[in-house]
């Protein structure tokens, strides 16, 4: 079943933030720091849209996470950014899918007119980029980082 997170939900999803992190490979560029996971899942929860994939026999196994806000070049066009979408890998057949449908559903019911999804370089990016434009998504921007921390060096 995916339903909206609540507050109770945040610990677990801490464990698979966490596990995303690193598997992103952000791990290289920074820490971790629970603290502000929680706290962002906490403004998703309640002015984002966030969430779970539970199944009932092995609890909470996946999450999506989009945040809202109006367009910089037009404030009456609400768009939304997706922050992290995630299945643990024994659960990812086919559950991806259903909360990424999920996700887009909540964030048409909240009036949001664009919306992205972002594939980290490397991971998976190729197969991800197949998939959103196979569910209409189009390239608009590709993102560029420059690490001041630990990869500067």
């Amino acid at each position: 079943m995916i339903r909206p997170a609540v507050p109770t939900d945040v610990q677990r999803l801490m464990e698979m933030g966490h596990a995303f992190f690193i598997e992103a490979g952000w791990d290289k560029h920074a820490d971790f720091d629970e603290e502000s996971f929680a706290f962002t899942c906490g403004a998703l929860i309640a002015n984002g849209i966030l969430l779970v994939a539970d199944k009932d026999d092995n609890g909470v196994v996946g999450m999506a996470a989009a945040g809202i806000a109006p367009a910089y070049w037009n404030r009456s066009v609400l768009t939304a950014q997706e922050l992290f979408w995630y299945c643990e890998p024994a659960h990812r057949l086919g559950l991806g899918s259903k909360l990424m449908k999920e996700l887009e559903a909540a964030a048409i019911e909240r009036g949001v007119v664009l919306f992205s999804m972002s594939a980290e370089e490397g991971l998976r990016s190729e197969a991800l980029s197949r998939l959103y434009r196979q569910r209409g998504y189009f390239p608009m921007e590709k993102l560029f980082w420059k690490s001041f921390g630990r990869e500067a060096a």
